[in-house]
């Protein structure tokens, strides 16, 4: 089923910059006119960008799940305390009759939400572009996936389950209770682990380096593969199993516990303790 927004589709325009008269006021009017040009340029050009944006708020319970696929520009997760899904979406493109192509669709499914951007290739032939961008702020007790995102990703804090894969930029999550699984990330990957369940944390084919930040005490097994840079590691209770140097390093978080595995990532796995 299709849900009905609780609020309406509005087009806004780009925000503004202003520039103050301040500390130009020694300067010739044909100097001041050739240094602002391009700044007045750039606020046009954002004032005649065409925009539609959707808000859309739907009741979501501890343990759902919410499922966000081919996004073409960027996607932003908050997390709260609260048992309710906000929703926005924005798409831009470079003419206004553009935007009736490539709609995003926001679906409530028997057990959460399903927000999918819908991709009109032959639109994309005849140069009908439009960039999509999903900001959502979800209970943190649900279980997230993303798949298929054109920009880069950000997450808050999640008690859940947390799935992405196939992102073209970066990707950075605030803290995982649970498990998470990624792959094919193609900027840098940082994340938070509050904790971790039975699932662990599998990270493959990343374009970039990964950050890992671990909170409290950690007990797991780590085994690397693949990387072009190095393990970097400051955390007191790890124990290595395995040279760093050899093609599979292994090592061990406290007692061990629930799986690590890094593969094949393009440059330095660095894991560090924090506060």
């Amino acid at each position: 089923m299709i849900a009905s927004p609780t609020n309406g589709t509005h087009t806004r325009p780009g925000t503004q910059t202003r520039v103050g008269p301040r500390g130009f006021a020694a300067m010739s009017r044909a100097a001041l006119k050739a240094l602002l040009s391009p700044l007045t340029g750039a606020r046009d050009s954002a004032q005649a960008e065409p925009c539609d944006e959707r808000q859309q708020t739907f009741p979501l319970a501890r343990g759902g799940r919410v499922e966000v696929l081919n996004i073409s520009g960027s996607v932003v997760i908050e997390t709260t305390e609260s048992e309710v899904a906000e929703i926005e979406v924005v798409r831009r493109a470079r003419r206004a009759v553009d935007l009736k192509y490539h709609q995003v669709m926001i679906e409530q499914t028997p057990d959460g939400l399903l927000i999918r951007g819908l991709e009109d290739r032959a639109a994309y032939r005849r140069g009908r572009q439009v960039q999509q961008h999903v900001r959502l702020k979800l209970p943190r007790a649900v279980t997230v996936s993303i798949k298929g995102v054109g920009g880069p990703v950000s997450i808050g804090e999640l008690d859940g389950p947390l799935q992405v894969e196939r992102v073209a930029g970066t990707l950075e999550v605030g803290g995982i209770a649970e498990s998470l699984t990624a792959a094919n990330i193609g900027g840098r990957l940082r994340a938070g682990i509050l904790s971790l369940g039975p699932r662990g944390l599998h990270l493959s084919n990343v374009g970039g380096p990964v950050e890992l930040h671990v909170r409290g005490e950690l007990n797991a097994d780590l085994e690397v593969r693949g990387l072009s840079g190095r393990l970097r590691s400051d955390v007191p209770n790890l124990t290595m199993l395995a040279p760093e140097n050899a093609v599979q390093t292994r090592a061990r978080f406290g007692a061990g516990g629930c799986q690590i595995s890094i593969r094949q990532v393009n440059g330095d796995v660095r894991i560090t303790q924090s506060l």
